[in-house]
């Protein structure tokens, strides 16, 4: 199963995508706040995510990626 979402007007981008065209990991930006939406659960009854080699990389990688810093261009002007 995966959660039907329909991406927004607004700074949104569809990192990985299903094969239906539907957003599998997708980014929603409002203001300083980012947000990674995984449309499959981590749950068996939704999907074999959890036991696959994909899953732990994905999980550290999305973690690694909306702790880093931003460029100084997007952080105020800082150059």
């Amino acid at each position: 199963y995966a959660l039907r979402y329909e991406p927004g007007a607004g700074d949104e981008a569809t990192l990985v995508g299903l094969t239906t065209g539907s957003p599998f990991l997708h980014e929603i930006r409002r203001g300083r706040g980012e947000l990674l939406l995984l449309t499959v659960a981590p749950d068996p009854r939704w999907s074999d995510l959890p036991t696959r080699g994909l899953f732990l990389p994905l999980l550290l990688r999305s973690v690694s990626y909306l702790a880093a810093e931003p460029p100084p261009s997007e952080a105020g002007g800082l150059v």
